[in-house]
């Protein structure tokens, strides 16, 4: 997998029956479906394949605000719902 670039995650929510959503903000590239996240979940990076995006209206220093719909397995899914995802920079990757 390349690095295309990093995600400055800033929260994460769960959207019943679609799955997590990481909110947050690039200024390098545009994310796109099919890519994936590469994000410090537990003691170890995950990797996650992106099958949604939301084009957020709410720049920030320049950068532009997204939200991905990330691909989960259902004990991540519980996993990240409770222990939510904040304030790390992730890397985003092309297969």
């Amino acid at each position: 997998m390349t690095k295309l670039g990093t995600f400055e995650v800033e929260e994460s929510f769960n959207i019943t029956g679609r799955g997590i959503v990481v909110l947050g903000y690039c200024s390098d590239f545009i994310p796109k479906f099919g890519m994936s996240i590469s994000i410090a979940i537990t003691d170890k990076r995950d990797v996650f394949k992106i099958i949604g995006i939301e084009i957020g209206n709410i720049p920030k220093n320049g950068k532009k605000q997204f939200g991905l719909l990330i691909r989960t397995s259902p004990e991540m899914l519980k996993y990240i719902s409770e222990n939510k995802i904040t304030n790390q920079t992730a890397d985003v990757l092309a297969d």
